[in-house]
């Protein structure tokens, strides 16, 4: 199997999952709006401050990332 599918296949099946705990009704659908304002508002956030920070750039400061990164927050 390649790697894209070892990368991509558990995120499937975790939409899949979801999917069909509210289609049984073991989960209410408005639960998704909940979790979807954590994940964007907290756990993205926090994900990508520790990439940041765990990062190697070999004693070179990132620019290019930093301009990215805030580019985008201040466009959004």
């Amino acid at each position: 199997m390649s790697d894209v599918a070892l990368n991509v296949l558990p995120v499937f099946a975790l939409i899949l999952i979801g999917w069909l705990l509210v289609r049984t009704g073991y989960l209410r659908e408005e639960l998704g709006e909940g979790l979807g304002e954590f994940v964007f508002r907290v756990a993205v956030p926090l994900l990508l401050f520790r990439t940041i920070a765990e990062a190697e750039f070999a004693g070179d400061a990132p620019w290019r990332i930093w301009v990215a990164y805030f580019g985008g927050v201040a466009v959004t």
